[in-house]
């Protein structure tokens, strides 16, 4: 997109230039540049100009679109582990069907991308979720799913720029069978915002037959 976006602004800006150069030559009333030099002189003059005043744009853009951006990173770690975004945790049910893996958010941005959003894992029949300690706008809702609030955590702020580890516990259920399941955070919203860019990695519950 950034790289469209810049080809079409050099290209307006070309062909700015050149119909510029066509109607209004300056240089055509500077006697001291030869006449066959003088619609050159121009041409490379208004590019030169033109090109400084479509960087100019380019950049307040991008700016823009920056300032206006809201990324939101979910990741799932192990407790000995940092967050990646690019790493497959296995999580394992100890000898007393428990386990354990700890969610890493991150929010930065506008707000007002994140009214309505939440991340959620969703809960699976061969465990049950639970919050290992209170997190900021976190919990178990009535279908045992793992719910964030992102309008909460960011309450009246116009920007934010914030990070926070929640630590899940898992207890098995009833189940002999060996076996496992993927757990991947998602983003749930009301409306879909431009500028909302939402990553995650995901993580393998593993059990073993019993």
């Amino acid at each position: 997109m950034k790289k469209w976006l810049k080809l079409c602004l050099s290209l307006a800006g070309s062909i700015i230039a050149l119909v510029l150069a066509k109607w209004v030559n300056i240089f055509s009333y500077m006697t001291f540049i030869p006449k066959d030099k003088q619609y050159d002189v121009c041409i490379a003059v208004y590019f030169t100009l033109l090109e400084m005043i479509i960087a100019y744009i380019y950049e307040a853009i991008e700016q823009k679109v920056e300032k206006e951006k809201a990324k939101i990173h979910s990741v799932i770690h192990l407790k000995n582990e940092g967050p990646n975004l690019n790493s497959v945790p296995e999580i394992r049910f100890n000898e007393m069907g428990m386990a354990e893996f700890y969610l890493h958010v991150e929010l930065d941005g506008m707000c007002k991308k994140m009214d309505g959003c939440k991340i959620r894992i969703q809960s699976f029949i061969q465990g049950d979720m639970q919050l290992g300690k209170k997190g900021s706008s976190a919990n178990i809702d009535n279908d045992g799913n793992l719910v964030i609030d992102l309008e909460k955590i960011c309450g009246q702020r116009e920007d934010i720029h914030w990070e926070e580890d929640y630590r899940i516990v898992l207890q098995r259920g009833v189940i002999e069978n060996g076996g496992g399941i993927v757990l991947k955070p998602e983003l749930v919203y009301n409306t879909k915002k431009f500028g909302m860019i939402f990553k995650s990695n995901k993580s393998r519950v593993m059990w073993e037959e019993h």
